[in-house]
Formats: structure tokens, sequence, C-alpha cells
């Protein structure tokens, strides 16, 4: 079975949701979201609820900015086809995805709703994903950015005692947004998008080390399905930084795609290794040091030049290559372990810095994060495999000497 072209379309993607999918790995696939498109306005989006929910009374979740953009408009379409649409409105300039967001959504949806829409982009979908799962009740998705993959996965990254937590939750039911609202997103919400897709290459190079070392579970569908995602908006990196429709569109499909593994393999492990375990810890640490918060994708893209330092350093070091299954992991990775250069080059190319400093992180906080992070969660990564050969102090210096010269 091979995975879609590199130039799938949203009929391409619509072949995976809602329909299971017996895969050579010996498992049955399925994505249960059962609608999508980017072409949908706020009547196609009352009209779905018409369709995917059981009962009219409803809440519309947004923050202020979204609120205007789109919020306002549903819920007076909603109000016209007869349901009921309350509206939990976030007022803060950064809503954070912590347990006081979630107690607020909880509280405005106490009377228990019969479905929530999400109208907005990661914060607000992942605070909706993870109140409907408790809830016991279906949501749709309403995006407004390409900023992040969580769309269309079942799973929700949370704050909780200010660590970032990725915990279960319900896929979407239906995902209709607008591409020519998605492509007018500022420019730091398209890069975040890119240097959340770009951290791919990491995640599946950490699934298949885990795979190689440990027989963990690992369907080359799901991964094939990935690795086309992180490959198709690499090409196309250019294009989405000039806001070019085809290329922004190619990255919502590749967001969305990447959600839609996590869905099929039931675990966000396809999609997040040891680039999102550094971009969890760093974002936690700008909360607990009461700073401006990281954005996410930054946070990965970040990540994804740490860990990609760490794996070339990790396998091409001299004096390391004689240690134990070094050699064995080699020939797993094959050509996908990404050199340092070329993920300077794909930032270079979005607009973003491959420097931490530029992003505010410190020597002293990274190596932190370096040295701790993969205690924050049981995911075998490069992080794991440099500790059990003993050298992951000496690693995380070399880096660290690299992306701090004197």
């Amino acid at each position: 079975m091979l995975p879609p072209s590199r130039n799938k379309r949203m009929k391409e993607l619509s072949r995976l949701i809602n329909t299971p999918l017996s895969c050579t790995c010996g498992r049955v696939h399925e994505v249960p979201v059962r609608s999508l498109s980017l072409h949908a306005d706020m009547d196609a989006v009352a009209e779905a609820c018409l369709t995917y929910i059981q009962g009219r009374n409803l809440l519309v979740v947004s923050d202020l900015t979204t609120y205007e953009l789109q919020a306002r408009e549903l819920i007076g379409r909603l109000e016209q086809k007869g349901f009921k649409a309350g509206s939990c409105l976030y007022t803060e300039a950064k809503v954070l995805p912590d347990e006081r967001s979630l107690g607020q959504l909880l509280m405005s949806s106490a009377g228990k709703p019969d479905g929530m829409i999400a109208v907005g982009s990661g914060t607000i979908t992942d605070l909706t994903r993870m109140a409907a799962a408790r809830q016991g009740i279906p949501f749709l998705s309403v995006p407004t950015a390409p900023s992040m993959d969580g769309y269309a996965s079942g799973v929700s990254s949370l704050l909780a005692g200010g660590r970032k937590t990725t915990y279960p939750g319900v896929t979407a039911t239906a995902i209709l947004g607008s591409l020519e609202l998605i492509a007018a997103a500022p420019l730091k919400l398209l890069q975040a998008g890119f240097g959340d897709i770009i951290g791919k290459k990491i995640s599946v190079c950490d699934w298949l080390l885990g795979h190689t070392l440990n027989g963990e579970y690992l369907c080359p569908y799901i991964l094939g399905l990935v690795e086309q995602a992180a490959d198709s908006v690499i090409a196309r990196a250019e294009g989405i930084r000039s806001r070019e429709p085809e290329a922004v569109q190619g990255l919502m499909e590749a967001l969305l795609l990447s959600g839609m593994a996590i869905a099929m393999a039931g675990d966000s492990r396809p999609a997040s290794g040891s680039e999102h375990l550094l971009a969890h810890y760093l974002e936690g640490a700008f909360l607990r040091e009461d700073r401006e918060p990281l954005s996410h994708g930054l946070a990965v893209a970040v990540g994804t030049v740490c860990a990609g330092m760490f794996y070339h350093t990790v396998l091409n070091s001299a004096e390391w290559v004689d240690k134990e299954q070094i050699t064995a992991v080699r020939e797993a990775l094959g050509a996908r372990q990404p050199v340092p250069w070329q993920i300077r080059s794909w930032l270079a190319d979005i607009g973003l810095s491959a420097s931490p400093a530029d992003y505010g992180i410190s020597r002293e906080l990274l190596r932190e994060a370096l040295l701790v992070s993969h205690f924050t969660r049981p995911r075998y990564t490069i992080f794991s495999f440099a500790a059990k050969l003993g050298i992951l102090e000496q690693a995380a210096e070399r880096v660290l000497d690299k992306l701090y010269p004197l």
C-alpha cells in the first residue's frame, strides 16, 4: 500500500477520512472526521451542524480575533437555522491552553450543550477538543490559520502545572475552513505551521529509533504520510512566505495530513519526537519565568534545529562510532536524518532564524532542556539513546558550543 502522491489535493485527503483502512502493518486505521473542506463559509458550517450534531444547543468557542473574523457571523447563521448558540469568548490578548482556560470553557458549557464549534487555531482547538471529550459530545473545527497540525488529530496539548502535556481527546467531526481567510493569517502563524511540519523530519527518525532498538510498533504507511507532508511543505517554503494560494493550501493540507496520521496511529508518536519534547519544555519555561509565551510552532522549529544537530553529533562523532547499536541506527534511518545545514536552509526560506538566542533562549535554558526534556514523557528519542550510551551531557555541550559560539 502506497501513500497518496505528493501533489495531494483535498479529494485525496478525503479518502482517508471516516473509512477503515486495513493496513499491511496489521492494524485497521481510521480517521473519524466525517467532512473536510477548505472552501466553507459560515452557512456551510451551520449546515454541517444540522447534519452531524443531534440537538439544537451549541457552544461556539473563540477569542477576540476569531470572534470578529467568523464566530459572530456563525452564531447568527446558527440562530437562523433554529439553534440556540451560546458563546465562550476568551478576551485575553494571548489565550493559554491551561487549567484556567479549560475551566472557563467547562463553566460556559455547564448545561452540557449538544455540540461545540471551535473557531480558531491551536489553543482554541485543543481546549474545545478536551472539553468535548470530557462531556462526551462532538465538536466541529473552523480553522483560521495554518499554524499547527492538531485540527485532524485526537489529542490536545495543554499546560498543566506550567508544563506542556499531551492528553487524549476526541477528533473533530468536521473540519470546515476558508482558505482565503487562512491565507490572510499573520505571517508568524504561517511560519509557526511551517515550523511544526518540519519537525516531522525529526519525529520519524525518533519513531524509527524506537522501533529499531526497542521493537516499538511502527507503521510504514503512516510514516510515509508524515514524511510526505514534511517534504511537500519544505519544497513550497518561499511560496508560503509570499502567501501564494496554492502553497498555503499545501501547508494546510500537510498539517491536516499530519493530524490524520496521529488519529490513524492512535497516538502522537508519528508526528512528535525529540523536537517536540524540547519545544514543550521551552514553552513551559517561558511561562514559568513570566515571559511572553513562545509560539508552539516556532518552539518546534528551534527544537528541530537542536534535535537535528544532536542526531548529527551522536551518530557522526568519531570516538562514538563503535558504540553499541550505532550501525543499526544508521542503517534504520538511512537518508532520513536531516543534516544541520539543511534545517537552517529551510528556516531561512520561510524567514526564520536558526539561532535559539534570537528567540530569547539562553544557553543555560537550552542545556537544561537537552538534558531533562526526555524525562517529561515516556517516549524513546535520540536523547534516550544518548543517555543509554552515556554521552548525553557530552553531546549536549557540543551542540551548545555550535549554537552559542564565543
